[in-house]
């Protein structure tokens, strides 16, 4: 609430040059200003608190229950080092560091990424489906996260189910 107050000047200087520039008279200028400076707290106070209701409502449609790392790691395919393009790279050309080789994980790709991706077919898709288990996907998605997945898959050349392991769920058959 502290910016009301200079944000409520500034509409009392513009309103004391509007009130010069017309002309008119002290006595009437003074009401004018106050009352503008008024106005402008109220409104500033109200969208403020718009704001923070509005923030407060996202906070709570997104939280989601917590998992420690290494459950989220056990559970999914992608972690902090495997989406580091930095990361990757130093495990992959700087041996003398002593980081473990990482692969570097693409969404639609993810089958692509293990070490004999023929062989290891059954469980990337155990994999896959464990990342699109129910808990993971609690909210429906907006029109306009729907809209903004078609654009990617549009704008990549990707399958419509190639991001869908972060994305959106799988309806089994």
């Amino acid at each position: 609430a502290g910016w009301a107050l200079p944000v409520s000047q500034l509409a009392v200087t513009s309103a004391a040059w509007a009130c010069r520039a017309l002309r008119y008279e002290l006595i009437a200028s003074v009401p004018i200003c106050t009352a503008t400076f008024l106005a402008s707290c109220g409104i500033y106070l109200w969208l403020l608190s718009k704001a923070l209701n509005h923030h407060h409502s996202i906070r709570f449609l997104y939280a989601t229950r917590s998992e420690s790392y290494k459950a989220a790691l056990a559970r999914l395919r992608y972690s902090y080092f495997n989406t580091n393009p930095i990361h990757v790279l130093m495990a992959q050309h700087l041996p003398e560091l002593g980081l473990e080789h990482t692969t570097w994980y693409e969404a639609g790709k993810a089958h692509l990424q293990a070490v004999d991706p023929k062989k290891d077919a059954r469980l990337e898709a155990g994999r896959a489906l464990a990342e699109q288990a129910e808990d993971t996907q609690k909210r429906p998605r907006s029109f306009v996260s729907r809209m903004v997945y078609q654009a990617r898959v549009w704008f990549t050349g990707a399958p419509k189910h190639a991001y869908q392991a972060l994305d959106e769920t799988i309806e089994t058959e």
